[in-house]
Formats: structure tokens, sequence, C-alpha cells
């Protein structure tokens, strides 16, 4: 009996942390909601969990296992009819368990441990699929495009056409389009910032994209940021009502100097590879001398969804803009974009946070080759 009540308890505990920690950002969950949610006393969760920490990467790893188990439901004779399976059962997950799936996505850079378990389980099921192993850039290929697409298409509701998006990674986004790649080391690219007429307002922004790219946004206070200027504190306010409305004005500013360096720096007049790879390649350009300004951008999507949610849609436009002179429908062009989009994210991943990524050069001139011909 006593098992009983335990097991009860903690599930009580586990349903009300996904209800919680999928609502707030990390940071701002307290224990005491938790506990509220649950209908027990303070006291009782330090039975089960000594502190937030511990009870939050329970949950990351929770999702891992969901994940790893439904992907032993994967069927299919064929390759395309294991590939279908696996693709429709990350969509149907994603409906069903989007709750602790956002969570994840806020615990993968906190805890990057558990984004390399994620992907040992996604490299494990590939690999059932494809009957080989899969290499890095395989797996970049077939899988971010997957996982952006399960998280966009879910939280907006988008129907997806599976079998569009199987024959894109079996066949490539662009069939029977050639590309040599070109180092970016072998051009020259010019930075452009938004003017910014008041400079005291500017040196506040700089100051704070440092700050909270380095010690995270919760963690900097509002005097560290001008102190590290030279300012008073209250000359905070005079631009910024609150420490979220300063965020809101640094992504904006942020996310304009990104989408401009990647427009002006484009070729029009290139391939139709071409233009997909040097999205990628000038994202990664952008922030890889300071991916500080990477760390704000993904810290954003989980402070307040409508500061990123502006830049992703600007992006995801620029990405599906990139398939304007291809014959596919606006539907299949949005699925593209949405790939090129995720490779964007989970290029960044593993070049900021987990360096798993270390030769840009190398990764990209790969990804030409499966933009052409896919993965077999």
């Amino acid at each position: 009996m006593k098992k009983n009540i335990e097991n009860k308890t903690m599930n009580k505990i586990i349903t009300s942390a996904i209800t919680v920690f999928s609502s707030l950002p990390y940071k701002e969950v307290p224990l005491s909601q938790i506990t509220n949610l649950a209908g027990i006393s303070n006291g009782s969760i330090y039975n089960y969990f000594k502190t937030k920490e511990e009870l939050f990467k329970y949950l990351l790893n929770e999702a891992c296992e969901r994940i790893k188990k439904e992907f032993l439901k994967i069927e299919g004779e064929k390759l395309e009819e294991r590939l279908y399976s696996f693709i429709e059962l990350n969509f149907n997950l994603a409906r069903k368990e989007f709750n602790i799936i956002k969570i994840f996505r806020e615990g993968q850079y906190k805890f990057i441990e558990y984004e390399q378990k994620l992907r040992k389980i996604y490299i494990g099921s590939l690999k059932k699929i494809f009957k080989r192993d899969i290499s890095e850039v395989e797996y970049l290929y077939i899988m971010s495009g997957i996982r952006f697409i399960n998280i966009n298409f879910t939280n907006k509701k988008i129907p997806l056409n599976i079998e569009f998006l199987v024959q894109r990674i079996l066949k490539g986004m662009l069939p029977n389009w050639k590309y040599n790649y070109i180092s970016s080391k072998e051009k020259k690219l010019y930075k452009i910032v938004p003017f910014e007429e008041n400079e005291k307002k500017n040196y506040l922004i700089n100051s704070g994209e440092y700050l909270f790219g380095k010690n995270g946004y919760h963690e900097t206070k509002i005097e560290e940021i001008t102190k590290e200027i030279g300012m008073a504190t209250g000359t905070f306010y005079n631009y910024f009502s609150n420490k979220e409305v300063f965020l809101s004005e640094m992504t904006k500013n942020l996310s304009s100097s990104i989408l401009f360096f990647v427009e002006y720096n484009s070729d029009e007049s290139s391939s139709q590879i071409k233009k997909q790879i040097d999205i990628l390649d000038l994202i990664m350009i952008f922030f890889e001398k300071t991916p500080y300004k990477y760390q704000i951008l993904r810290d954003s999507e989980f402070i307040s969804e409508t500061i990123s949610r502006e830049y992703l849609e600007q992006l995801e436009n620029l990405c599906i803009e990139s398939f304007k002179e291809t014959s596919y429908s606006q539907e299949e062009k949005k699925i593209l974009g949405n790939m090129l989009v995720g490779l964007s994210h989970y290029l960044g991943i593993e070049m900021f946070f987990t360096k798993n990524i270390e030769n840009r050069d190398k990764i990209l001139e790969e990804l030409s080759k499966f933009f052409s011909d896919g993965v077999q």
C-alpha cells in the first residue's frame, strides 16, 4: 500500500512539473508552484527530489525515454516505409507530448548531456532504418529538419506532408542540382548592424548582449549591465521600463543584424543549392566569433515566445524565399524552408554547445551533396 501511495505521489509531482516547467522558464519556476498543483505539502517533494535541478533533469531524461520507447514501433519492409513510420511517430509524439518536448528544448542547452543522449537515440533509430552506420552529416541532414518541423508545425497546428519530407530526405531537397562548395574564407563579407541614433542606448544594448550571453538572462542584474559601461543604474530606465523589454529590443536588434548580414552577403545570381548553403554558412559565420549572441537568441525563446517568434518567422521566410525559383508548391517550399531553418538551428547547437562540429567547411561541403542527392 505504501509503495502505491508513493508511486501516486511521484506521478502527481511529474505531471505537475511538466505543466509548470512547460509554461515558465526554468529559472522562474518555484517548487512551491509544483507542489501546490500536485496537491502535496511543500516538504513532501524533497522525499523524491533534492533540488529543482534534479527534478528538471529527471524530466529531460523522461523525455528521452518516452521518445526511445516510441521508436520501438518503427515499421516497414522498405527503407521508404521505415523512414515514413519514423517521421510519423516523431510528429505524432510531438503533438501528444508537446509540453515535455518543449521542456527538453530549453534543457538541451542548459544540460547538454541530455541532448547528447537523445542524439544517440536518434542515431540508433536511423541505423535500424537505413540498416547501416549513419555519419555526422547524414544525422544533421535527416534529423535537423524533422526535429524543427515537429515543433514548428505542431505549435502552429500545420498538417505535415510526410511523404514529401521522406522523398526530400532520400532524394535531396534539390535533386539533380549540383554545386561545388567554395569556402567562405575565400569571400569578402560585410557586417551590417542596425543604426541606433542614441549612443547611450546602444552602449546598454552592447553591454547587455555580452553579459546575457556570458552569464545568462536571469543571472544578470540591471546594475551589472550599467556598471559594465560606467553608467548610473537609473540611466537604464530612461530607455527601458524593465529587463524583459530590454531583452526584447536587444533580440530585435540582433535578429536584424543577422538577417541583414545574410541577405547582404548572399548572391542572388548564384546557383540554387549555393543559395541554401550560403544561408547556413553566413549564419554560422555571424556567430562564430561571438557565440554568446547565439545563446541570447536561444534563451529568448524560453523567456518570451513573442520575442523570438519574429526572428524565427523572418528567418523561415528568408529560407522559403531561397526556393522561389523551384517548381515546388508553396506547401512544399514551407517544408523545405523549415528543413533549412532546422539545419541552421542544429548546426548552431553542434558548433556552439555540444562542440561536435569543428570543421564547418567540411560539413557544409558534405551537406551540399545531400541537398542534391539525398541520403540513401
